[in-house]
């Protein structure tokens, strides 16, 4: 069973500090900042959310208010990022994640914390099965929780299902720097770790190719189209990739949750990486910023939509709810890295003119 102290994002000694570049705080959008720091603590260290969010914005793992898992290892090189996968509109990897728990590996999940429409983003670790549901700390202490109670995933959280794999809409996994995957289930071995498997056969590139860019920065390379396939390397963001797969298909995969799109690498390599985190357009990082080839219209394509006054998930900033294909206006300069991208905000405007901010993972160009 993975062991470490609870923390709550809620508690006194830090919530009113700035999370990130802010605005919000800790207690207001530090649920996954405090998981992480269970987690690191879990592995050896010791932090609290204060401090991890200080070393956090030390090495750029913030995008506004929002942190960004894949720069834990910067901090701790001893930690390992594997990935942030989305389980909002298929079924949460249980075996897998069952698999992690029984090897003692934490598992960090992301719930709908509130019955209201919608997703309601909120992160909680789970340590351990027990039956037919899991045991969780909860970085957000709730009236009667102390250390040392047993809170349960669906006793708690349930509005987004009814069972486990309906729960969990979200999955990020961290381990220490070297150790093996868990298995997908307990009858299969392990995922390789090299960082040299390739698909077994090489595709050749179909006519007039099109090409890909990473629009998430150490976006993962896998030997098959699944979070279990084997990791063989990681792509910077910007990082050019050429699809092996038809211009239409590319076209319809790209920016699409849970749609996986299989590439050739400038290293001659061939696997497959998350369209959702890739785009049709080049992210170009210079000295002086940031600057993109921005679109002009996205689609949404996660039905209602909340079309919001403020970039952050709250009950009083709904302006309105978008249908499953609404064509928005981008008026957003960092467009095209944002777009697909987990926990990043885009500024729109709507068919009347009104301005607001939409998640950008849920939309696509």
């Amino acid at each position: 069973m993975f062991q470490t102290n609870l923390l709550w994002q809620n508690d006194s000694r830090w919530a009113g500090n700035i999370l990130g570049g802010g605005p919000p705080t800790i207690k207001d959008w530090g649920c996954l900042l405090t998981s992480m720091t269970m987690v690191v603590n879990g592995f050896g260290h010791n932090e609290t959310p204060a401090t991890l969010n200080d070393k956090m914005k030390g090495v750029g793992g913030f995008s506004g208010a929002a942190v960004l898992p894949f720069k834990l290892p910067s901090v701790f090189p001893d930690i390992a990022y594997q990935s942030l996968d989305e389980y909002v509109t298929t079924a949460a990897p249980m075996a897998q994640i069952d698999a992690a728990l029984a090897a003692s590996k934490p598992v960090v999940v992301r719930v709908d914390w509130s019955p209201n429409p919608g997703l309601q983003d909120h992160w909680v670790l789970l340590y351990a099965k027990d039956g037919n549901d899991y045991l969780m700390l909860d970085p957000y202490q709730y009236s009667g929780d102390a250390p040392g109670k047993k809170n349960y995933l669906t006793q708690r959280y349930h509005y987004s299902g009814t069972t486990p794999a309906e729960v969990i809409t979200g999955v990020l996994w961290l381990d220490k720097s070297g150790a093996a995957p868990a298995p997908a289930s307990t009858s299969q071995p392990a995922p390789a770790t090299t960082t040299t498997t390739t698909t077994a056969t090489k595709v050749p590139a179909p006519a007039n190719a099109v090409k890909v860019y990473v629009a998430q920065d150490q976006l993962a390379l896998r030997g098959a189209p699944s979070v279990t396939g084997a990791l063989i390397r990681r792509y910077v963001l910007g990082a050019a990739l050429t699809s092996l797969e038809s211009a239409s298909a590319t076209n319809t995969k790209v920016g699409q949750m849970n749609q996986w799109l299989q590439v050739q690498v400038p290293e001659g390599d061939q696997g497959y990486v998350a369209a959702w985190y890739v785009s049709l357009s080049q992210v170009i990082a210079s000295a002086a910023g940031t600057t993109t080839s921005a679109p002009g219209t996205v689609k949404v394509i996660e039905d209602q939509l909340a079309f919001r006054s403020q970039p952050v998930i709250a009950d009083n900033n709904i302006l309105s709810r978008f249908p499953l294909g609404t064509v928005l206006t981008v008026t957003d300069p960092q467009a095209a890295q944002k777009i697909g991208v987990m926990n990043q905000w885009l500024q729109v405007k709507d068919a009347n003119g009104q301005q607001g901010y939409v998640a950008a993972w849920y939309v696509s160009s």
